[in-house]
């Protein structure tokens, strides 16, 4: 399978040394080029397939990726490391537990720290958390809206947004609107 790539792309795929940081939006090549860069490296350098990590943050990507990279080098690319983010924390905790006691695995205590939670139980605690809501509470009308809650709280983990980062941005909504309300009643 030939990989095409544009000059930037290229030049990633030919640093073999060290790190790198790719910073691309979506559909713009990103797993083609780490596909070939993994390629590249396993061509050009003594280091084993076993001992290349590559993390994404969807089974999908995981999938997508292997699929590429089997294109590329066949069946070296099952002996790279592909996972996700929490598949990998989870393969840690498990394959040393001793580091991980505050954590009973084999009685399933907190078991959310294990592995990750799924669409059905995410959306039963934000059910749970909205239904808690005080009749008070500005945020009561949310309660019909658990799912988009759940897929913002997904869309804000993908992007890396903070705790802190969420609340200085809703703070700077409310100052916005704020401002803005006087304004749009005048109208």
């Amino acid at each position: 399978m030939e990989v095409k790539l544009n000059k930037a792309q290229q030049a990633a795929v030919d640093h073999i040394y060290g790190p790198l940081l790719v910073l691309a939006g979506p559909g713009t090549g990103k797993t083609q080029l780490l596909s070939a860069r993994i390629a590249n490296i396993l061509k050009k350098t003594d280091v084993s397939a076993q001992n290349i990590l590559c993390l994404t943050f969807t089974e999908n990507a995981a999938r997508n990726m292997r699929e590429r990279l089997a294109g590329l080098i066949l069946d070296d690319a099952y002996d790279v490391h592909i996972n996700t983010y929490h598949g990998f924390g989870s393969d840690i905790i498990r394959s040393y537990p001793e580091y991980f006691e505050d954590i009973n695995l084999e009685t399933g205590e907190d078991s959310r720290i294990e592995r990750p939670l799924d669409d059905l139980q995410a959306l039963q605690i934000v059910s749970d958390i909205l239904s808690r809501l005080p009749y008070s509470s500005p945020l009561i009308g949310a309660r019909h809206y658990p799912k988009n809650i759940v897929s913002t709280i997904s869309d804000l983990k993908r992007a890396l947004v903070t705790p802190e980062t969420l609340k200085k941005l809703a703070e700077n909504n409310l100052v916005q609107v704020r401002s803005f309300s006087p304004k749009i009643a005048g109208l």
